[in-house]
């Protein structure tokens, strides 16, 4: 199974917030932003997870930094993605998959302003305050036993 088949299982389901953000694009209301939200949570809870382009350290390979998207206001975001046509849109990075809630947890202890999904198609930000709603809202989401 080559890598990109592999780490597709993983992505499974992800078109369904590819639909939300496309919906709240297209009808950018309270309502249709709840359902990009929804459909986040839904995806946490079925242990979802998005791709996100690396820089891996010249000296040790295992060591990582996450790459970021400036917006035009200067602001800096995590930048993730939905599927492998996504991340395949923008500049060539070497990628990794994690889960959806460790990457937003992730997100609240950095200096960006949260994530930005699909920077280079259909974009939608998830700013730290509406990643810190998610939470607060959903406090059943269950804990890894994995290090985040």
């Amino acid at each position: 199974m080559s890598e990109k088949a592999g780490r597709d299982i993983f992505l499974q389901g992800n078109e369904q917030i590819e639909a939300a953000i496309e919906a709240y694009h297209a009808d950018s209301t309270t309502e249709t932003l709840v359902g990009v939200l929804e459909m986040i949570r839904k995806r946490m809870h079925a242990d979802g997870q998005f791709i996100f382009p690396v820089i891996r350290d010249e000296e040790d390979a295992n060591q990582f930094t996450f790459r970021s998207v400036a917006t035009r206001d200067g602001k800096e975001w995590q930048a993730a993605f939905t599927s492998c046509a996504e991340s395949e849109k923008g500049e060539a990075s070497e990628t990794m998959t994690n889960f959806i809630d460790i990457m937003m947890r992730n997100s609240l202890r950095t200096k960006t302003e949260g994530i930005i999904i699909n920077p280079w198609g259909k974009s939608f930000m998830l700013s730290n305050r509406l990643i810190e709603m998610l939470f607060r809202a959903d406090s059943d989401v269950k804990k890894r036993s994995v290090p985040d």
